[in-house]
């Protein structure tokens, strides 16, 4: 339903109620007992047309766009519309004159008068109907608008979602597989009298992700779905306990317009709630609303809020600190928000469960009889392979066909003993026999039951040893295939988000083609994008199953397999390559921005994009965290300070351009953290470096060149580095304000009583230096 149609007949409501009202008043007069019956019927017209006025008027207000695409507002005006014009049509007086007029009128009226309170009532219907489509469709907007606010203010991560576009290819449960599983868990949901939590645990690989997944979108078809976070490790924020409470909140509002207009004002009254800890944002952003929720209108209602893989959380007390926050919900009773967790029982889990005893009911996923869980993975085996026989038979002449039969019963059997209890086994197993440009599935699937009983009585081992020979077989140059598979899966399997096959590429300067090379032969174990799709290369790689890279990285796994791979040197090697990057390609004033005053928030997406490559973005925010998984020995702590002592800047200024100025201060003190008293050369220079950020991150946050000026001027002299980069202070300075020493280490420049250089565009609470002359028509402002 367009705007146009709506405000065309808004337009004409207004303008047939006029004529009407004309009409009735020429009726009156000339129209024999006619003044009660008009009298009313001018009443409903003109209550009628100061309606349409009103729906004109907010038409042209912010909102009227929304408003324009209402159904019942647009039938509502249809049906006054169609009322008026029979209406008028009644009312029309004949052209004659005279006495036959006069007879014609009072004969006219007798016999129309009856009709006129049905008129009456009909005009006033048509003015409620208005009224009424008008309140519910405000009332929807303004819900959005509440939605809207709330979504602007509240960090989410989209990618967390169970049905977000990045969990799209993930899998659900098989139908008539796990169904004792989802009965008992849906059964807990259901339960008035149930625990508020329920902890799905098992060992890596048994499924725990599908199930959680398949329960999400069980309870999101019946509405009782609260909100999802899945937890995967390697990948930005979903990694991190952050954003997890501003995420649940986020998606609970998106369901509950009345929880929305809570939040709003929760974050109006305290913007920045988001930023504080985990326990106040749960305090103000889920409690706190939750219970003020009228219960009245869900009298033994439910919803669930499904989080997975808590284990994979890298920021491990907090996880222990969620579940704590997340038992107190046990208090609600009407509507119940409840929690549905699955994790391995790592022990940071563990712990965090062991702390709220009473609060929760658990079942281990490795407990359930062996018989359920290899009924369950012979299902979910029958069904890939026979998609894998058709999937084949489509692409192959009629004479190598795999026959309806295929795989045989003995086979199937040994490859379901061989999976059980993992199921991650089954499906790295059907990827493997499914790759069909690797040969015969018949060869592929003799090719992987001839690995049973090896890797010790590992099951990992026997999952990923197969996928890993392959890639050693028939190879002339064992050292260099050795060396690229470390360098790249290495890259994938421990970088901070998930990487692109450019990316790779340009970090690490080794050839696209050796990448794809690699990748070819991993889709049995990495979800690498389909080559159909344009810009593939530029899509993220991501890990199938956390478990490959737990195999990898096991230290038995070095010992026994030559593709094994060490986290430590990794880690080394990555931030090796992150520092030749940003050595490459950081330079002052990155995105080419007009003004020393010019604001971070005026540089777009596209123009980022444009100046700061994704290899570069990448090199920025992690090295330091490389360089701290990996370690600084001698050698390294000395390639470190020569970096910084050359790119601090460069690299604040680019943080900056990326809204990330508030991640380094961390980042630094995670470096310092780790060094030790022999080290004292970059440990002062890292401690200096500390307290110039956070005197000065307001700043730089703000205005991105305020890193060359403002925050070297206003450091004291002695500032090791400001020392250091002396000759980055701005020329345009003519006399240089004293600055005062550090103060302690919350010291804040943002909030001290220095005086900035005058920079009309610049915030009034930033301390920002530009040239004296910049307010003069026609004078040029130097960038930096």
């Amino acid at each position: 339903m367009s705007g146009l149609e709506v405000a065309a007949g808004v337009i004409a409501v207004v303008t047939i109620a006029a004529q009407v009202a004309g009409l009735a008043m020429d009726y009156e007069k000339s129209v024999q007992n006619a003044f009660a019956e008009m009298n009313s019927l001018l009443k409903e017209v003109n209550r009628l047309q100061h309606t349409a006025e009103r729906v004109q008027a907010l038409l042209d207000g912010p909102q009227g766009h929304l408003l324009g695409a209402s159904k019942p507002l647009r039938e509502a005006l249809d049906e006054a519309v169609l009322l008026l014009e029979s209406t008028r049509e009644r009312l029309v007086l004949p052209p004659h004159s005279g006495s036959w007029r006069r007879m014609w009128k009072r004969e006219s009226w007798s016999a129309r008068g009856k009709g006129t309170d049905d008129t009456v009532v009909g005009l006033s219907r048509c003015a409620q109907n208005i009224t009424n489509a008008l309140q519910v469709d405000q009332t929807h907007i303004l819900a959005g608008l509440d939605r809207d606010q709330v979504f602007e203010k509240l960090p989410h991560v989209g990618a967390a979602a169970y049905n977000s576009y990045a969990e799209e290819n993930e899998a659900f449960c098989l139908t008539g597989t796990r169904t004792e599983l989802q009965h008992t868990i849906l059964a807990w949901a259901k339960d008035p009298t149930s625990s508020t939590l329920f902890w799905l645990q098992g060992i890596a690989g048994t499924g725990k992700s599908t199930v959680a997944r398949t329960i999400a979108r069980t309870l999101d078809s019946d509405g009782s779905l609260g909100a999802s976070f899945f937890f995967k490790s390697g990948d930005g924020d979903r990694a991190k306990s952050s954003k997890v409470i501003t995420t649940l909140a986020s998606q609970l509002a998106a369901n509950d317009p009345e929880l929305a207009a809570l939040l709003r004002k929760t974050l109006a009254s305290d913007p920045l709630l988001p930023d504080k800890s985990l326990q106040e944002q749960f305090e103000k952003l889920i409690y706190e609303p939750w219970t003020g929720l009228q219960a009245s209108r869900r009298h033994n209602r439910y919803f669930v809020i499904v989080l997975d893989a808590l284990d994979e959380c890298d920021d491990a007390p907090s996880v222990k600190v969620l579940v704590r926050l997340f038992a107190k919900l046990s208090t609600l009773k009407s509507p119940r928000l409840l929690v549905f967790a699955a994790s391995r029982a790592e022990l940071t889990v563990r712990l965090g469960f062991h702390g709220v005893q009473g609060t929760y009911q658990d079942l281990v996923l490795h407990e359930i009889p062996e018989t359920v869980v290899k009924t369950d993975i012979a299902i979910f085996i029958e069904t890939e392979t026979k998609r894998i026989r058709n999937d084949y038979n489509d692409t192959t002449i009629s004479a190598l066909q795999l026959p309806e039969s295929w795989p045989s019963r003995p086979d199937l059997e040994a490859l379901v003993n061989m999976s059980v209890p993992l199921f991650i086994f089954a499906a790295t197993a059907c990827r493997f026999i499914g790759e069909l440009m690797e040969g015969n599935p018949q060869e592929q699937l003799e090719t992987f039951l001839s690995y049973k009983g090896a890797g010790g009585g590992s099951t990992l081992a026997s999952t990923y040893t197969p996928v890993l020979d392959r890639l050693m077989k028939g190879v002339l140059d064992r050292e260099k295939r050795i060396a690229n598979f470390r360098m790249i899966v290495g890259t994938i399997i421990l970088a901070e988000t998930p990487v692109s096959a450019t990316l790779l590429h340009r970090l690490l300067d080794i050839d696209l083609a050796t990448i794809w090379g690699m990748l070819n032969l991993l889709h049995s174990v990495l979800r690498v994008p389909d080559t159909k799709v344009a810009g593939c290369e530029n899509l993220p790689i991501r890990l199938l199953h956390l478990s490959l890279r737990d195999f990898l990285l096991n230290p038995l796994t070095i010992e026994q397999h030559v593709l094994g791979i060490s986290e430590k040197e990794t880690h080394r090697y990555i931030a090796q390559r992150c520092r030749i990057t940003l050595s490459r390609k950081l330079t002052r004033n990155i995105c080419e921005l007009p003004y020393p005053g010019s604001l971070r928030e005026d540089i777009d997406d596209e123009q980022l994009q444009q100046h700061m490559a994704p290899d570069l973005m990448y090199a920025c925010s992690y090295w330091m965290f490389h360089t701290v998984k990996g370690g600084v020995p001698g050698e390294i702590c000395h390639e470190v300070l020569h970096f910084l002592q050359q790119f601090l800047l460069q690299w604040l200024e680019a943080m900056s351009c990326m809204g990330s100025t508030h991640d380094v201060a961390d980042a630094v003190h995670n470096l310092s953290q780790i060094l030790d008293n022999g080290q004292e050369d970059l440990l002062n220079f890292l401690e200096d470096t500390r307290r110039f950020i956070q005197a000065h991150a307001t700043q730089i946050q703000e205005a991105p060149l305020q890193v060359y000026s403002s925050a070297l001027v206003f450091s004291p002299r002695s500032s090791i580095v400001r020392q250091w980069f002396k000759e980055s202070e701005p020329r345009w300075l003519s006399q240089l304000p004293t600055a005062q020493e550090y103060r302690d280490s919350s010291f804040d420049t943002g909030r001290n009583a220095l005086v900035a250089l005058s920079c009309p565009v610049a915030r009034p609470s930033s301390l920002l230096a530009i040239p004296n002359n910049s307010n003069r028509p026609g004078t040029e402002r130097p960038a930096a």
